[in-house]
C-alpha cells in the first residue's frame, strides 16, 4: 500500500501541479484504486465472517437435532425387503421428483433408471411405523460406472486413480405428505430426523459394502445440510439432464471420517452414525427376471435409451431378459 511522505502529500502535489501533473493524477488514481481494493477485502471478510457464523449457528442446531434424533425410535430405516416397497419407493420418487420438476411425467407414475434395478444397488427405505415415508439408494461401483460420471467424469476419475472405493448416493427423496411441505431440513426436527435415519443407514450400508468413500450430486441449496455430515464438494455447480436440466454440485464424504469419534462443532455426528448397524439376514430385496420384465413394459423408455455397454452389463445381470424394439436384437447379439 503506498505511504505518506513526512511532506503533506498534498502541499507536495499542490507545488508541484505544473511541472508533474501526471505524477499527481497517477499518485490519486493509485490512492483511490488502493481505497477501493480496500473495501472489496473489507466486504469479502465480512461476507466471510458472516458465512463461517452461520455454519456455527448450523451446525449447533443440527448437533442438537443429532442428539435428539439418537434417541427417537419411532423411524427406522432398512433395506427394501420385497418387491411391493421397492415399487412403493419408485412411486415415491416420482411424486416427489415432478413436483420439484427433477423428472419427466410417465403413464406408469414410477421413477427409475438403470442403475436403480441392477442387482449392485441397495435400496433403503424409511418407516414410520407400517408407512414408508422416504427412500435413498446406493449405487455400488459396476462396469456402467457411476450415474454421476456422465456430469463429473474428471472429479470421479480422480477418486478412482487414488485407488478409494466409491459409491453413489441418490435417488433420495422424502414423502411430504407426511412430513410437510417447504421446510428446509435444518430448521425442522422431524424433517431432520428423518432424513438423517436414512442417511446414517446409507453410510453403514456403503460400508458394509466395502466402500471407502460416498459420492453424491446435489441441488446448491443443500449444501450446507449436507457439509454437517461431512461432506465436501469436489467441483463446480453444473446442469444435470437427468434431473432435468437442475443445478447440480458433486460431494464427496469419507466413511471413516464420517464415523470417526470427533468433530468440531458437531459432537453427536459421529455417535449417530455409528448407533445404526446393518440389519443381520435383513438383505436387499433383488427383482426377479419376472419382476423386472414388468418394469421393462412399464418404463419401455428407459430401455430403449441405453447405451451398448450399458445394455451389455444388463444382459450378464438379467440374461433372460426381453427388451423392447430396436434394442432387442442388439441385446441378443451382446450374448
Amino acid at each position: 500500500m503506498w505511504q505518506k511522505s513526512p511532506t503533506n502529500w498534498h502541499d507536495h502535489a499542490e507545488f508541484n501541479a505544473n511541472i508533474l501533473p501526471l505524477e499527481k493524477d497517477n499518485r490519486l488514481e493509485h490512492t483511490r484504486s488502493n481505497v477501493t481494493d480496500q473495501n472489496v477485502n473489507a466486504n469479502d471478510w465480512g461476507k466471510r465472517f458472516i458465512r463461517i457464523g452461520k455454519d456455527v449457528i448450523a451446525n449447533s442446531i443440527a448437533d442438537a437435532f443429532c442428539r435428539i434424533a439418537l434417541k427417537r425410535n419411532d423411524f427406522s430405516a432398512g433395506p427394501c425387503q420385497s418387491q411391493e416397497e421397492l415399487l412403493k419407493s419408485y412411486a415415491l420418487l416420482y411424486k416427489e421428483y415432478l413436483a420439484r420438476g427433477y423428472c419427466e411425467n410417465n403413464s406408469a407414475r414410477l421413477h427409475l433408471n438403470l442403475f436403480a434395478i441392477l442387482p449392485s444397488t441397495r435400496t433403503l427405505v424409511l418407516r414410520y411405523r407400517e408407512r414408508i415415508i422416504g427412500t435413498i439408494s446406493l449405487i455400488n461401483d459396476s462396469p456402467v460406472g457411476l450415474p454421476m460420471e456422465s456430469l463429473f467424469p474428471r472429479e470421479i476419475g480422480r477418486l478412482r486413480q487414488s485407488k478409494r472405493k466409491i459409491a453413489e448416493v441418490g435417488l433420495l427423496a422424502l414423502d411430504l405428505e407426511f412430513f410437510g411441505k417447504h421446510r428446509y431440513s435444518l430448521t425442522d426436527l422431524r424433517k431432520f430426523c428423518g432424513l438423517f435415519h436414512l442417511v446414517r443407514a446409507i453410510i453403514n450400508q456403503a460400508r458394509y459394502d466395502g466402500n471407502s468413500d460416498i459420492v453424491i450430486a446435489v441441488h446448491p441449496k443443500h449444501e450446507q445440510l449436507y457439509s454437517y455430515i461431512t461432506f465436501k464438494s469436489f467441483g463446480l455447480v453444473k446442469s444435470y439432464s437427468s434431473a432435468c436440466g437442475n443445478p447440480a454440485l458433486p460431494m464427496h464424504m469419507n466413511i471413516d471420517y464420517a464415523k470417526s469419534s470427533r468433530f468440531a462443532g458437531k459432537n453427536y455426528l459421529a455417535s449417530f452414525i455409528s448407533a445404526y448397524k446393518v440389519p443381520p439376514g435383513k438383505r436387499q430385496f433383488i427383482l426377479s427376471q419376472e419382476s423386472l420384465q414388468d418394469l421393462v413394459w412399464l418404463r419401455k423408455d428407459i430401455f430403449t435409451r441405453l447405451t451398448t455397454p450399458q445394455l451389455a452389463h444388463l444382459y450378464r445381470c438379467y440374461p433372460k431378459i426381453v427388451l423392447p424394439q430396436p434394442k432387442r436384437e442388439l441385446v441378443a447379439s451382446l450374448g
